[in-house]
């Protein structure tokens, strides 16, 4: 070991501490290390520790805030040549044409109990309700759905048409655990509907075929079969518009209501069920492809008699995946009953209605009419007492939050804003056209036309839907926080409180080095004090060697050995 390496090995840990001090370019140490007595350290040391306390504080809370996972979120507006046209769904408001009503004895007894011998129904489905159905047209020649079955003792009857002695301002012997009379009639059509089977439920309510005058789309014709149909259990038969269901979605490259979709439509007033629906028009629901349309939640009713106008302005939204949010990045196609019936993908409120389909399934060992797609089970009815605390139940669970559904939404969705506007349609002088093309279709339009001088007004409606714009506004999550942000924050609190930079940063580590090479030669100085001799052992050694080597001198004097006395001379002389 050299002397300069020797000399470094004998500092000491204290020496070197103190050259740190009294070198860094840290604020606070050298000022320690500089001061001329103990008060004024003292003073320094203080106000370095408060120092280093409100740097580890505010490290704290950056760190802290970028494990929040928090988003930024930037809003900007983008400009396409062409978008894609979303989906268009309508429905009639009315769910059941009145006139298949006369041809199913469950549907009969409970609206017009005096029109049948027996006004009772079926309250088990050990008689697949459906099966008993046959086709007959009606004199419009549309199909409608005829029934025989058993009837249901326990089901009490209604008279629809009926009304309460005084519908306002009764406010005598009020009953507020009463169940409203048309709720719970509805409740009842909705048992008997789901008891049928899913693909003969079309024959209850209002065909497409009926319901539309006239179809263009961006100026071009467009037809019937280019609508999808489902089933609603609020509204009945349901038909969407651009559905993509065929992975064939039409596109938008102008703006205005030349250049969207325009339908003239027919509501049939005349076969309204008034104990069902007492309003009249069409639910109109504007949605994004492979997106299950629910009209009960969302939506626009358009009224007969005018001609309503929706510009849209279409709003897309991006989220940031996982840890910022839990959103959907890829959700299967299967997640919910809705994708696996109907082919569609996924969407938060798909997800929740699934949630509590399958709860009340479970726990109740029935399926909610609402969403009986599958006969794999018997309907929840309205008219089983246990059936209905066990539903009520879970829907209340439900609405707590006592159980997980784990339903987030997709990390990328597209939404759609309305401007609706409407005016009176058709004018004065355009409704007479409309009546004589009207009864240009059939005998039976004839008919209802010259029989009511108002049938236009009560009846037809005409509708537009279009793009305002074909810019949109673009709503893209970004973390508040990323790494390279935290490090710089980091830098300008750690800079600010105890003036460290990078430089600052160098110097420690070459404090350690020190530290660690000073530790290191120690040890070494240590480990060969432990295996060298002592200077005791040395002589004494030596002394053994002398006393060796004169004997072997006195043997060779004595021997006549003239080399090995010359040796053992040699060795004692030096």
């Amino acid at each position: 070991m050299s002397g300069k390496d020797g000399d470094k090995g004998r500092r000491g840990l204290r020496v070197l501490l103190a050259e740190y001090m009294a070198n860094t370019s840290a604020h606070g140490l050298p000022n320690i290390d500089r001061g001329r007595n103990s008060c004024r350290k003292a003073v320094w040391s203080l106000l370095f520790m408060w120092a280093l306390g409100m740097f580890i504080w505010q490290c704290y809370e950056l760190v802290h805030a970028y494990f929040q996972w928090g988003v930024d979120v930037n809003i900007d507006i983008q400009y396409e040549t062409q978008l894609n046209f979303p989906a268009v769904t309508i429905c009639n408001l009315n769910p059941i044409k009145s006139s298949t009503i006369r041809y199913s004895d469950k549907l009969n007894s409970l609206f017009n109990p005096d029109d049948v011998s027996t006004a009772t129904m079926e309250t088990t489905t050990g008689t697949n309700f459906a099966q008993t159905i046959n086709y007959i047209p009606d004199t419009s020649g549309v199909q409608v759905a005829a029934a025989s079955g058993s009837s249901d003792p326990t089901t009490p009857s209604m008279d629809a048409a009926s009304t309460k002695a005084s519908r306002y301002q009764d406010w005598s012997n009020v009953d507020f655990m009463a169940k409203d009379e048309e709720l719970d009639l509805f409740d009842r059509f909705t048992d008997v509907v789901s008891q049928a089977n899913y693909e003969d439920r079309v024959n209850f309510g209002h065909q497409i075929d009926d319901m539309v005058l006239s179809c263009t789309f961006k100026g071009y014709p467009c037809t019937p079969s280019n609508f999808t149909y489902f089933h609603n259990y609020l509204y009945g038969n349901c038909y969407t518009f651009n559905s993509g269901i065929e992975n064939n979605i039409s596109k938008s490259s102008k703006s205005g209501p030349l250049y969207g979709l325009t339908l003239e439509l027919n509501i049939e007033e005349t076969e309204y069920q008034p104990s069902v629906q007492e309003a009249s028009g069409i639910r109109v629901l504007i949605s994004e492809q492979y997106k299950m349309p629910f009209p009960e939640d969302a939506g626009i009713n358009v009224a007969p008699g005018l001609l309503t106008s929706v510009g849209l302005r279409k709003l897309e939204q991006v989220r940031k995946e996982d840890p910022y949010s839990t959103c959907q990045q890829s959700p299967r196609a299967n997640d919910t009953i809705f994708s696996s019936f109907f082919n569609v993908g996924y969407s938060l409120e798909a997800c929740q209605k699934d949630c509590l389909y399958r709860m009340i399934q479970d726990r109740c060992d029935c399926d909610d009419t609402r969403f009986r797609f599958f006969p794999d089970l018997d309907p929840c009815l309205s008219t089983n007492a246990s059936q209905v605390s066990c539903k009520e139940t879970v829907e209340l669970e439900y609405a707590n939050e006592d159980f997980d559904c784990s339903c987030t939404s997709p990390c990328q969705e597209a939404s759609f804003e309305m401007t609706v506007s409407s005016a009176a349609w058709p004018n004065s002088l355009f409704v007479d056209q409309v009546r004589q093309e009207l009864m240009d279709i059939s005998d039976v339009f004839k008919t209802k036309v010259r029989n009511d001088q108002n049938f236009v007004q009560n009846n037809v409606l005409k509708l537009q839907v279009y793009y305002e714009q074909l810019n949109y506004e673009m709503i893209v999550h970004t973390p508040k926080y990323n790494f390279f942000g935290l490090i710089s924050n980091l830098g300008g609190q750690v800079g600010l409180w105890i003036g460290i930079s990078m430089c600052t940063v160098f110097e420690v580590v070459e404090l350690l080095f020190d530290i660690v090479k000073l530790l290191l030669l120690k040890l070494m100085c240590h480990a060969k004090s432990a295996t060298s001799p002592s200077l005791v052992d040395i002589k004494l050694e030596k002394k053994r060697k002398r006393q060796l080597h004169e004997q072997d001198y006195v043997d060779a004097v004595y021997g006549g050995n003239e080399e090995a006395r010359s040796n053992s001379t040699a060795w004692i002389n030096n």
